[in-house]
């Protein structure tokens, strides 16, 4: 019995002996593996690593060029320049003192290839440039119950109730994708409001195409002292920034005169290039 026994705890010692070392061969295969998917998973991350790294150069590479070819390329010119409102002149006149032909003289000369539509009206108030523009007639029926309404027992002048009739061809907007250079308040039609005024404005710039976030506001304005200067100024160049220029920042002579239009057209062209629709 005491034999029996001896050889059954030398069996199971045995056994116990054989488990330990299975189990520390175990042990070890799994250090081993756990090492070589270590270094395996190891050798991957370094290698995504680079590979992000290769993309991130070559999309900053890319951004690069593109910054380098926008600073570079040069501005898309327009098809034309399209002038909208005031004509201060007499017809005989106008081609020789405007300033719409002073810069169309000046672009010309500067070697530029533009077409040009001439859009003003001598003595017509903001309503008739509306109407030409087709802003719809409801707007303006608006516009002149507000002005009667204002006007009081008063009779409003002329400029601000009346649209002048227009010809076919004063209608025609074949100039909707042309850059439009707006000139417009001198004559009235906008209540002395310059609020009022930079809605008009808004109107007729909505009435072109594509390139009507590429424009040019020119500041005019009656000049029999009913408009508040300060508070015309002030509104305008809230309202169209980089966009707007000051005939009383750029005239050391007055506007309406000859030479003040040649000083507008100068400054024309400057704003035409700093607002990058043209490029030397």
């Amino acid at each position: 019995m005491r034999k029996n026994t001896k050889i059954l705890n030398c069996l199971l010692l045995g056994i116990c002996v054989a488990l330990a070392a299975l189990f520390i061969g175990f042990l070890a295969f799994d250090t081993k593996t756990e090492a070589v998917r270590n270094q395996k998973l190891t050798q991957e991350a370094k290698k995504t690593n680079e590979k992000e790294k290769v993309k991130d150069e070559t999309a900053q590479e890319a951004k690069k060029e593109q910054t380098e070819e926008e600073e570079t390329a040069e501005p898309q010119m327009p098809t034309g320049i399209s002038f909208w409102g005031d004509e201060f002149f007499t017809k005989e006149n106008e081609l020789q003192y405007s300033s719409r032909v002073k810069l169309e003289e000046k672009l010309k000369a500067e070697g530029y290839i533009l077409e040009y539509a001439n859009k003003t009206l001598a003595g017509a108030g903001t309503l008739s440039i509306m109407k030409m523009a087709g802003v719809p007639q409801d707007d303006l029926d608006k516009y002149i119950e507000q002005h009667t309404v204002s006007a009081g027992w008063a009779t409003p002048a002329v400029t601000e109730t009346g649209i002048r009739d227009l010809t076919a061809e004063e209608m025609d907007r074949f100039d909707k994708e042309y850059i439009p250079i707006i000139t417009m308040g001198y004559y009235g039609g906008w209540n002395r409001d310059p609020k009022e005024l930079a809605e008009q404005q808004q109107k007729v710039l909505d009435t072109f195409g594509a390139n009507k976030d590429k424009f040019i506001i020119v500041g005019v304005r009656p000049m029999d002292g009913s408009v508040n200067i300060p508070e015309y100024e002030k509104v305008m160049k809230e309202t169209w920034g980089e966009h707007y220029i000051s005939t009383i920042d750029v005239c050391t002579v007055t506007t309406t005169t000859a030479d003040g239009q040649t000083q507008v057209a100068e400054a024309l062209y400057e704003k035409l290039l700093e607002l990058g629709y043209i490029s030397k």
